[in-house]
């Protein structure tokens, strides 16, 4: 069975509408300006990390719920995702904050973890089904 065909049209348009609003958040939260910026307990790097992490799997579970295969989920999501990243830390400095190659280093680590995390679950899911439905009569 393909995997859109388990995606409803209302679980569709919330999952993209989710991402729209991830992706909104996520580019105000890198634009607002180094002096309003609170103090965080982890590093920069992380964050970008972990900001990319999560925007990617939501990018790539828009992508699920709109029927992309696996291939294009890969080859369509991670250069989006590089490009934004890019686009991210180029109008930085329109914001008094600065751009970094190790920064966007950091967003494609996290972009990458997410294409492998949510791959890796969607296989184990369908792995799961298949044998719960071989092992039926």
């Amino acid at each position: 069975m393909n995997g859109a065909r388990a995606w409803t049209k209302p679980l569709r348009r919330t999952m993209f509408a989710a991402c729209a609003i991830v992706w909104a958040c996520a580019f105000v939260a890198t634009h607002v300006p180094a002096k309003e910026l609170p103090g965080f307990r982890v590093g920069d790097k992380v964050l970008h990390v972990v900001g990319f992490l999560g925007l990617g799997a939501v990018f790539l579970l828009a992508l699920v719920a709109h029927g992309k295969s696996r291939r294009r989920r890969v080859w369509m999501g991670f250069p989006v995702l590089l490009l934004y990243a890019a686009f991210d830390e180029i109008t930085q400095p329109l914001v008094g904050r600065t751009a970094a190659l190790t920064d966007w280093l950091s967003d494609a680590a996290g972009a990458a973890l997410a294409i492998a995390a949510v791959e890796t679950v969607l296989a184990m899911g369908k792995k799961s089904r298949r044998t719960q439905s071989a092992g039926e009569p």
